[in-house]
């Protein structure tokens, strides 16, 4: 029994190695229309700013929401819980 499910898994690997390279992959198609399509555009960021939209002075300033302050000990139990940020010196 053993053996049969060994080559049974030995099958279904080599299976999905020649099934992978059997499916075109349409990748670099994909890849050369964004290249075509972003030829033309200018690198790095673009940012526009803008006096604002009329009206905006009276806009409604939503309320916070009510909310209860946590002890000391919950407090420092959820910062231990964090783990520590790891450094390195270059």
């Amino acid at each position: 029994m053993r053996k049969i499910f060994a080559a049974f898994l030995v099958f279904t690997t080599y299976i999905g190695f020649i099934s992978a390279a059997a499916v075109p992959v349409r990748a670099q198609v994909i890849g050369k229309a964004m290249e075509n399509r972003m030829k033309d555009v200018p690198d790095g960021l673009k940012f526009r700013l803008s006096e604002g939209v009329e009206g905006a002075e009276a806009r409604e300033k939503q309320p916070l929401a009510a909310t209860d302050p946590l002890s000391e000990g919950y407090a420092a139990n959820l910062l231990k819980r964090i783990p520590e940020s790891k450094t390195t010196t270059d």
